[in-house]
């Protein structure tokens, strides 16, 4: 085992006498330092002379830096307006509105004046300046507008403050209600009109497309002043009114109140399906033309119509109420005088406002399309017209030359609605909107009885016979006459397609198609054959004409399509 030798060294609080590491630096005076001894240390062989150069300066660097931003920063230090953009609406009544001023300033801020630009029928309360808001404080700013003034509000409001301007925005329209009603001796006539853009190739297959969203719409009637008075208020307000914006009750959607809406009530009950409210909307209560009051709708429930504001009168069970859509007239109306008491004349107005009609279908889908199984109103006579797309050569010096394009026949057909129920209406506008104009098709029926159907079908059979029609020898494979549609009298449709046909005995045709009807059928059991085709309207602008409240009746042509 190895010995090495050592030595325990003391702690340096004492043991070793040296000055400097000791506890005895305690004892000295505060010059102590200067009697310290101690040695030089030589220099290393062939080294020249220590120089002492202090004291000794830093290198300068210069950094570049800026004061970061906080939430104080972005939120203090200004003045807030709101809101800064004031939507008054379809104004009927005085409505009044609050806006906010806060001084987000720590120190007192003085608002010198208010600037005022295109503020006719506005009036203000409030805040009145010159005035200086206290650190942090906040004050309200009414404007109050009236139904006196300009067609349309477009006002501003600047608050000048040492540092900044800021401002308010007033943006609204005054309505006028029109309201005299239709005298129903002519029909009211409501027009939808769609936008379709059709591109026809020379093989007759179209390509359409829809350039509106929703259609334009429109509402004539006649109207009759029975009064002097009536008469006067009328022409007053054609004279100053017949440009601007008109609040329009839709005369054909009237019902009556079943209980009563009192003044000071902020809803009330009607009936609310299949009629014209919106919310956001106007409502009418009518009970003459000097006896009225528009209400705007805040929201539209079941059986119930929450209002913005407070009712200003009762009224009684049994008052008219009407939705209500903004419109404007043409730039002619024509009115005429039987006495110099009377007026009389149709009134029509384009609204400006017109609710999106849900798109729905009735009926059955076969081959990709839904069927239009409805009959014509045969008060008026459905008219046809075949069509073929020529094209002509003739320079009028020879015989001229014509070509059959497609090799196709369009049919043009008319077709006559009778509605006798809101419901039936209803129904129809919104089948109206599935056709959306002339851009979606659909399968309708021929209404002719095509064709006689003289022997039993059987549930499994894939052959029909019928009377001879020439079927065979005229139409046998063309496409725009195979498919037909047999109607039972149970009710039942069974749509199908003609795969080919053959002429048996004299007097008797077999038509094979494309698949069993699936029940069986005896002649007598069959109500009527149809030939269907692929159909489209051939306008985009459809006319519904109201005889009364849930009577009316339209008109329109349909076009086949290739198929």
């Amino acid at each position: 085992m190895a010995v090495i030798d050592g030595f325990l060294p003391e702690l340096s609080i004492h043991g070793y006498d040296r000055l400097y590491i000791t506890g005895d630096l305690d004892d000295y005076a505060a010059t102590w330092i200067n009697d310290i001894a101690y040695w030089a240390a030589p220099p290393s062989p062939g080294a020249g002379i220590l120089t002492t150069h202090w004291p000794v300066s830093t290198t300068p660097l210069a950094r570049s830096g800026h004061i970061a931003i906080s939430y104080y920063d972005d939120f203090y230090n200004r003045i807030y307006v709101s809101p800064s953009s004031l939507w008054i609406g379809n104004l009927l009544t005085v409505q009044t509105r609050a806006v906010s001023i806060w001084n987000a300033w720590v120190t007192g801020q003085y608002l010198a004046s208010i600037e005022e630009t295109d503020t006719l029928g506005l009036t203000e309360s409030g805040v009145v300046a010159p005035t200086t808001f206290a650190p942090l404080e906040e004050q309200a700013f009414y404007i109050t507008a009236d139904t006196q003034g300009p067609p349309i509000i477009d006002a501003a409001y600047i608050f000048h403050f040492p540092a900044e301007s800021p401002q308010v925005s007033v943006v609204g329209r005054r309505v006028v209600v029109f309201v005299y009603p239709p005298n129903w001796a002519q029909p009211v006539v409501e027009k939808l009109n769609w936008l379709t853009d059709v591109m026809l190739s020379h093989g007759g297959i179209e390509q359409r497309v829809g350039l509106r969203d929703a259609p334009r719409r429109s509402l004539a009637y006649e109207v009759a002043t029975l009064t002097q008075h009536q008469s006067n208020l009328l022409e007053t307000m054609m004279f100053g009114g017949q440009g601007r914006l008109w609040a329009v009750p839709v005369w054909t959607d009237m019902q009556h109140l079943t209980v009563a809406a009192t003044a000071g009530s902020t809803a009330f009950a009607c009936v609310t399906a299949d009629f014209e409210f919106t919310d956001g909307g106007l409502a009418l209560f009518w009970n003459a033309y000097d006896q009225f009051e528009a209400v705007e709708i805040a929201l539209v429930g079941d059986g119930v119509l929450l209002l913005t504001s407070e009712l200003l009168a009762t009224w009684p069970a049994g008052t008219r109420l009407y939705p209500v859509r903004l419109g404007q007239m043409p730039a002619r109306q024509k009115f005429g005088r039987e006495t110099g008491h009377h007026l009389a004349g149709t009134v029509e107005f384009a609204f400006d406002d017109n609710p999106a009609v849900a798109a729905l279908d009735s009926g059955d889908v076969y081959d990709g399309y839904s069927v239009y199984a409805g009959r014509t109103n045969w008060a008026d006579p459905t008219e046809v017209e075949f069509v073929r797309q020529l094209d002509t050569i003739d320079y009028e010096t020879g015989q001229a030359w014509v070509d059959d394009l497609s090799g196709l026949a369009t049919i043009l057909k008319s077709w006559h609605w009778l509605f006798k129920s809101r419901s039936e209406i209803v129904a129809f506008r919104r089948w109206l909107a599935a056709r959306a104009g002339r851009r979606v098709p659909f399968w309708s029926l021929s209404q002719g009885d095509d064709m006689e159907v003289i022997a039993p079908i059987g549930d499994s059979h894939t052959v029909i016979h019928i009377r001879d029609i020439g079927y065979q020898r005229f139409l046998d494979g063309r496409t725009d006459r195979r498919h037909i549609c047999i109607r039972a009298h149970s009710g039942a449709m069974f749509y199908k397609r003609i795969v080919s046909a053959s002429a048996l005995v004299e007097g008797e045709e077999e038509l094979t198609i494309d698949s069993p009807l699936g029940v069986g059928l005896q002649p007598n059991e069959i109500r009527s054959v149809h030939f269907m085709q692929l159909t489209r309207l051939e306008t985009d602008a459809i006319e519904i004409e109201w005889h009364h409240l849930g009577v009316a009746e339209a008109s329109t042509m349909m076009r086949s399509l290739p198929q």
